[in-house]
């Protein structure tokens, strides 16, 4: 397989801190929400969310295509629940990534 192939399945991955007082099982209730919204959308593959002892959440979507996660992330509003993930993530420390992988 030659080095330079490209996945095209698109990662989006989004970490961000759990906001002062927030509580684990919150924001797990809100991501489970969200799932139900995210496996809805056109390119949907599969998601995980994984915890860092440090109060870190990231955020890991596998989209078929980029175009596709780039639309999802563009309707996430629309989901109902941005408005209750505000006051569980610190929105000032979250960092968005959309990156396909390298076949090694």
């Amino acid at each position: 397989m030659n080095e330079n192939t490209h996945n095209t399945v698109c990662h989006e991955v989004v970490v961000s801190r759990a906001a002062a007082g927030a509580s684990r099982e919150a924001i797990i209730a809100v991501s489970r929400e969200l799932q139900q919204w995210v496996e809805q959308q056109p390119g949907f593959l599969r998601r995980t969310l994984l915890e860092a002892p440090d109060g870190v959440w990231i955020d890991h979507v596998e989209w078929a295509s980029a175009a596709e996660a780039h639309d999802a992330a563009a309707r996430f509003g629309e989901s109902g629940c941005a408005e209750k993930l505000q006051p569980l993530l610190d929105f000032g420390s979250m960092q968005m990534y959309h990156a396909s992988g390298v076949a090694l």
